[in-house]
């Protein structure tokens, strides 16, 4: 059997075999394609001090490129598990689910479809055997590599940032989520303020230059959001103005950023982008986010213009402003954001997205259970009439993809 499509064609099992690769491999990912905020472009960061951004070693790229092709198994196919006898235990058995518990900081069951906390459970098990596999290799880049994603990571977990401010997207009772802004942001009273320029912020701000692509340069900017260990409730952010761009660090696996595309998402497989681990990537926060479960320590940053520029600061703040390195002001008016009513948006509840994402929970736990000889025998046929055989062949393969990477040094040529 080929191997399988970025987009695959609609289907239950397609939209879970989506879910599965997210949280498993590379090769799942959905077209890198942003939705943009119908807005003028923000003006460009003109804040001195930045210079030139140094480029990044050779050895430091290909080290971060074998680590993700490691722990995704980019280098893996469906025919390497070919002739591997796995029997008629399921999926979650070959994943010991019940041995990896979904961490209470990652579960809200205020908020989520009844089917997703079990099938969450699945996608953690996943990730833990996945981390628990490469743990060394995972460890040894983000505690040691010459690289500015790897640097940034080292001075966001050297910082203790306090519990994070922002409730509405911390699941019930989560403990020990870190967050913060770095740069310009406002009280709950509407009244802006400013990071202080320490060296510690200042730094964070320069690895944040030296580490975005060409293309992100000169991207405008006048907050940083820091999020240690969140992973966050399906929410919309209202004080953004425009377009953010945001990065995920870290040892983890799993914890990959989805998004909907657009304001009315019907389908998950359609409606909905997910970004790369480890990679810079744009986005939308006016759209609806969250991300796969996570095993391992992991850190987000959010890059914004924050809505308090589009009105005058206090003199203060602007010196402080470009003391730090980051943008004070927008070439967005107050009204102009104002018609896009985001507050009153974000407020909203997206039945029809739950509805999708209830409808991925019970497709992910349906592959789950299925028998891995039937999975076995999906990925051997060439029987490609038949549609029920080609739903499942295409979510085998981001179950196979996890029995390569994590568990066949385990289970490779013995019968459970």
């Amino acid at each position: 059997m080929s191997q399988c499509s970025y987009a695959s064609p609609a289907g239950v099992l397609s939209v879970a075999e989506l879910q599965l690769k997210t949280a498993l491999c590379s090769s799942g990912l959905l077209p890198q394609q942003a939705v943009r905020v119908s807005l003028p472009a923000p003006v460009r960061d003109s804040a001195p001090g930045l210079g030139t951004p140094q480029p990044v070693t050779p050895a430091a790229c290909v080290a971060l490129a074998a680590l993700r092709k490691t722990v995704l198994g980019a280098a893996k196919g469906p025919s390497d598990l070919m002739g591997h006898c796995l029997g008629l235990h399921t999926v979650d058995q070959l994943l010991e689910v019940p041995k990896w518990p979904l961490p209470a900081a990652q579960l809200d069951r205020a908020t989520m479809p009844r089917p997703q906390p079990l099938s969450d459970n699945v996608l953690y098990a996943a990730a833990a055997i996945l981390g628990t596999a490469h743990r060394g290799a995972l460890e040894d880049f983000w505690s040691n590599a010459e690289h500015p994603l790897a640097s940034m990571y080292r001075l966001v977990m050297a910082r203790h940032y306090g519990p994070h401010p922002r409730t509405q997207v911390l699941p019930t009772g989560a403990e020990g989520v870190e967050g913060g802004c770095v740069g310009l942001s406002q009280s709950a009273s509407r009244v802006p303020y400013c990071s202080s320029a320490s060296a510690a912020y200042c730094d964070l701000v320069r690895l944040i230059r030296r580490s975005l692509p060409p293309a992100w340069q000169h991207f405008s900017f006048t907050t940083v959001q820091v999020n240690k260990g969140l992973r966050p409730k399906p929410h919309r952010d209202s004080a953004n103005v425009g377009e953010s761009l945001c990065v995920s660090l870290g040892p983890f696996t799993g914890g990959l950023m989805w998004q909907t595309l657009g304001q009315e998402a019907l389908v998950f497989e359609r409606d909905v982008r997910v970004l790369p681990p480890w990679t810079w990537g744009p986005m939308d926060g006016t759209c609806v986010h969250s991300c796969t479960p996570h095993f391992g320590q992991r850190v987000s940053l959010v890059l914004f213009t924050h809505e308090c520029v589009l009105r005058p600061l206090p003199a203060s703040l602007y010196s402080v402003a470009a003391a730090l390195g980051v943008a004070s002001e927008s070439a967005v008016s107050w009204e102009q954001f104002s018609e896009l009513g985001l507050r009153a948006l974000a407020r909203e509840a997206d039945w029809r997205l739950t509805a999708a994402l209830s409808e991925v929970a019970e497709a992910v736990l349906h592959v789950a259970q299925l028998p891995c000889d039937d999975l076995h025998r999906a990925l051997c046929s060439d029987d490609d009439a038949a549609p029920a055989m080609q739903a499942i062949a295409r979510g085998a393969q981001g179950l196979a993809r996890a029995t390569l990477t994590g568990l066949s040094h385990r289970w490779r040529g013995t019968r459970l």
